[in-house]
């Protein structure tokens, strides 16, 4: 039986710290833009991966709440994809605007057409495919010498875990450990509530 747990702290803090400080500027500001987007929207790495350009542009035009609009690959049989609105802190929009200057460059230099996809290869323009964000990940991991789960569907464990937190600590009177293990195991009982 397999296990997979969110990212650790240490691991997350470790590899986010080698991100923000690789040489190559181009390299660094989208991986940092990627890695923002894996911690901050919890979405599946192909959902993180068909984010637009105009996926960006919607959610920079909201004010007061931004959010950015994500495909829902998890669906029933013969089911259309659905999507999905996740609130967005503005430092992630920063990120990901910073990116979006050198995404563009790259895609004239290479003079392809703009397939409009937000995350590429630096080297073809292409779209990033999603093993290669597993394959950064695995490098950075195994370059570090990290021990656990550093892999990107534990980005989205850590991302629910923590929302979970926050849910029940806003809606529910918790009061120790106890009373918040009581909530986080019993979930029948905190499905009703």
């Amino acid at each position: 039986k397999k296990r997979r747990f969110p990212v650790g702290t240490e691991s997350e803090a470790r590899a986010w710290n080698y991100i923000q400080n690789q040489d190559n500027r181009d390299k660094r500001l989208r991986d940092i833009a990627l890695y923002q987007t894996m911690c901050q929207l919890g979405g599946r790495i192909g959902e993180i991966h068909e984010l637009t350009v105009d996926d960006f542009k919607e959610a920079q035009r909201s004010k007061s709440n931004p959010s950015i609009k994500i495909k829902t690959f998890k669906r029933g049989k013969g089911q259309k994809y659905k999507t999905r609105h996740i609130p967005v802190p503005r430092t992630l929009l920063r990120d990901i605007n910073q990116y979006i200057t050198i995404r563009n460059r790259i895609i004239r230099k290479r003079k392809i057409k703009d397939h409009g996809y937000l995350f590429i290869s630096l080297t073809t323009g292409q779209p990033l495919k999603p093993k290669s964000w597993t394959n950064l990940i695995l490098s950075i991991r195994d370059k570090l010498n990290l021990s656990g789960d550093l892999h990107p569907h534990a980005f989205r464990h850590a991302y629910i875990t923590n929302m979970l937190k926050e849910i029940i600590l806003t809606h529910k009177e918790i009061n120790n450990e106890d009373d918040f293990r009581l909530y986080i195991i019993n979930t029948e009982m905190f499905m009703v509530d």
